[in-house]
This record gives C-alpha cells, structure tokens and sequence, in this order.
C-alpha cells in the first residue's frame, strides 16, 4: 500500500513551505526531508505498507513538540509521532504525508526512583535498558514485549503492550501512572507522578495509554516498578501433538498454579528459527515454555514440578528446567525469534494478535490450522496463558498474496469476534484494522470514541487515518 502524502490544508503542499515553517520555529537542525531518511521513515515492521512523509523531525526536549504541534494546528499539516518503528500495524506510518516526529532521541532514563518504586523515563528509552537498568538496584519493570531489545518505552504505552510476562504482571498500561506531554491542541499536560494510587477526576493517562499516538505526545513516563523476584526457573517441554500441549496449559489454569509466563508455539515455528539461525537447538515439536518465579526456592521448586508433574500426564516427550539466567535465555531467545525467523523463511506473513476466551483456544488453534492450500498455511502461537493468540499465515507458493491477505484477514478476525475476543491484544488497530473496529464496536461507542478525538484534535492532525477512517462519521 503506497500513500500519496498530502496536506490537509492545500496551501501547504509544497515541502520548502513546511520546511521554513519548522526553521522559523528552531527546528531546522532536527528537521529533515532527503530522499534517504524520507525512505527510512516511510515504512515500519508493517508488512507491505508504504507511506512516504514530506519530512523528518528528531525532537529533542518537550519545547520541540510543543513548537511543532502549535504550528501543525496553525497551518494544517498532519505529524505522525513515531518511536522505533517496531510496530506492525502502521501506527508510525504518515498515512497523509506531513511530518514524522521522532522521539528515538529522548532517551534519557531521569530517575530511578528507589524509595518511590518507580522510574521516570523519556520515551525513547528501549525497553530493555530499563530493565537492565532497574534490576541492577534490586527492581522489576515486567512487561516484556518480544522485541524489548529494539521497541521503545513511549511506543509501549502508545499501544499498551504487553509480552510474555503479561500472564501474570499485566500489561504496559497497568504500570504507567505518571505522563507528561502535548495534546494535539498543542497544550502541554502533566498527569499523575509517583503515586501507586490516584483516582481523582477521569483517568486521563489512560486513556493516553493505548491511544496510539493519536491524542497526544508522550515526553516523560513514570512507571511504576516491582521488587525485583529472587527466583525464576523455566520448564520447557514438547509434544507430539498441539492439543497435548494446549492441555498442559489448561491443566495447569486448573491446578492453581501462578506462573508468570505460559507459551506455545508449534512445529511450523520451531522450524523457522533453525532455518534462520541455523545452530538452534530444540525439537521439532509443539512445544510449552512456562516460567515461575519467587522469592522462596521452595514455592517456585514446588509450582515447576507440579509443571512437570502435567506435562509427563499428557506424554511430554521432551522436558527440561532452566533454572540459570544463561540457559533461560536461550529458551527465550527461541521464542522472541520465531517472528521475524516466519517472516524471512517464507515468501510473505501475515500476521494478526487476536485475543480468545481461554476456552476458546483449541477452537481458534483449529481453525487456524484448517486455513491451509496449497499456497499458504495458517499457525498460532504465543501468549495462551492469556488467550493471546499470534494468528499467522505464511506464503509457501506463488498466489495473489494481497488478495489472498485480504480475505484471511476477515476471515481471522470473523472467528476471533464471533468466539467473544477481540481483533488485537498489543499491537494495536493502527491502519491495518482499522476497517474492522466497527465489528467489535457498536455504533454508538464509535461516536463516543470519535468525540473524544475530536475534542481533543478538533483540527485532526495528530496521527490522521489511524484506529478511524474518518472521525467525522
């Protein structure tokens, strides 16, 4: 999908016009327009979307993005804010041209702060160098999207995401409870701070969370953090059919059983990342990863054998406990792979994070299974503990990919409705879904949502053409 980059006002279409709007506001030495980093910043991980923007600014403080949101309102032209560009439902895409306003230089990590639990960051900081930052003083930042060694903090909450860890800790937007930015009006806001508790007036910082970048603009996070678990080991297990697998899972929600992770991925998975990164050592096979975590030894020994206890029940062929950081990461290097390995060994992926009751599971794995020609095949993996499902189809054989995409697409999302769940879990609606947000939603809770824009963006030039079609009807 290639976009034509247009203004929103006709008077601003010629690119040197908006180019001395952003030198009269200071920003010519942050803002760009070459071919080469125009290129760059027309596509993210989305597959098979392209939309080219007339510039690029790298802000660098608040004062930037306060500038350049005031001017956007003034003279009509869409800003698309965009962190690391991991994002696979074209959130970071300037859908209507205009500027794309980079946030990958704010990355200063402010305060760690002890005595408060908390962490007050900027929002291009990666997701892992918290992490490793905070766990160094003893503290737990949990949410751990597959891609936390790339995908920034302020494109976390953009899209609420969530990860592995999710079972047990939630998701990006249960640990935000301070934010500081501009509206799109251009207005600066300042939201919560060091407080593990605050209900007074609306939740306003939530509903920046999840918004997509198309409310506001995020320049400082305070996250809240966790006392950092002592223990933490992993079973890993594989079997020779993928409903032995979903039942160890199952089994394990009913024997009251707490473990921070739950994951599945199949034969199809497995065998990507050892065509990919040949030297992979696993099975073949369906296989489970499931982590406990503690701060006694004895009552994380005591849920990994019970684990372990469930998996011999349904006919494990393999297990294994990784009970050391080196041989955990491995396992999880496994997983966090699988993505991009089904995206470079095959043709193309389609890819959609769906979310089922957990009954629903085995259901939404056959269906997806029973999604195979000679041409593609369809697979699911990922969060099941949680009923986060990866929905993938991969191209194996020359077909009309775009057609054939389209009509999957439906098809997925159709199931994934009609069996209670919704169209996305983490990755948000962004362009790609967009067109099936009314199958969820009722009318009136559109209009309600689409209000709030509105009010927000009466000009509608942050993030246009994202999550809505039109804002206007």
């Amino acid at each position: 999908m290639a976009q034509t980059a247009h203004f929103l006002c006709a008077n601003y279409k010629i690119v040197s016009s908006l180019l001395n709007i952003l030198s009269s506001l200071g920003l010519s030495g942050c803002a760009f327009s070459d071919d080469a980093t125009l290129e760059k910043y027309s596509i993210d991980a989305t597959q098979g979307y392209r939309c080219k923007p007339n510039a690029v600014v790298f802000a660098q403080n608040k004062q930037h993005v306060e500038a350049l949101l005031k001017a956007a309102n003034e003279h009509k032209f869409p800003v698309t804010v965009r962190g690391a560009g991991t994002g696979t439902t074209g959130g970071a895409l300037a859908a209507q041209g205009g500027v794309v306003l980079s946030l990958e230089q704010l990355t200063k990590i402010i305060e760690i702060d002890s005595v408060n639990r908390v962490a007050v960051v900027e929002p291009g900081v990666i997701t892992g160098v918290l992490q490793t930052a905070v766990e160094s003083v003893g503290l737990f930042y949990p949410p751990d999207p597959a891609s936390l060694d790339r995908c920034t903090l302020g494109g976390n909450v953009a899209e609420n995401a969530g990860g592995p860890r999710a079972l047990k800790y939630g998701v990006t937007g249960q640990y935000v409870v301070g934010l500081e930015g501009v509206w799109a009006n251009g207005v600066t806001f300042k939201l919560g701070g060091k407080l593990h508790k605050n209900v007074a007036g609306y939740d306003l910082i939530h509903l920046l969370v999840g918004s997509e970048g198309t409310l506001g603009v995020i320049t400082s996070i305070t996250l809240a953090l966790k006392p950092k678990p002592l223990i933490q080991q992993v079973v890993g297990a594989t079997f020779g059919s993928v409903q032995e697998a979903l039942n160890v899972l199952e089994a394990v929600n009913r024997a009251g059983i707490e473990p921070s992770t739950a994951e599945f991925f199949d034969t199809a998975c497995v065998e990507a990342v050892k065509k990919v990164h040949p030297g992979t050592e696993w099975p073949s096979l369906p296989s489970i990863l499931i982590e406990c975590d503690g701060f006694e030894d004895q009552s994380v020994s005591k849920q990994i054998n019970l684990v372990l206890d469930l998996c011999k029940q349904f006919n494990a062929s393999y297990t294994v406990v990784a009970a050391t950081r080196n041989d955990q990461e491995y396992l999880w290097t496994l997983r966090r792979r699988i993505s991009e390995s089904l995206r470079d060994a095959y043709l193309n992926k389609l890819s959609h994070d769906i979310v089922v009751p957990l009954s629903c599971i085995p259901e939404m794995m056959e269906y997806l299974k029973s999604l195979k020609t000679d041409h593609y095949f369809g697979l699911g993996y990922g969060h099941l503990g949680d009923g986060n499902i990866h929905a993938n189809i991969v191209q194996t054989g020359p077909c009309d990919w775009p057609t054939v995409s389209k009509t999957l697409t439906e098809a997925i999302l159709s199931k994934t409705l009609e069996l209670g769940g919704t169209i996305t879990g983490e990755h948000g609606v962004g362009l790609t879904k967009k067109d099936f947000l009314s199958a969820q939603f009722s009318n009136t809770d559109l209009a309600f949502m689409k209000s709030i824009k509105r009010s927000i963006d009466p000009n509608g030039i942050l993030n246009p053409g994202k999550i809505f079609t039109s804002i206007n009807t």
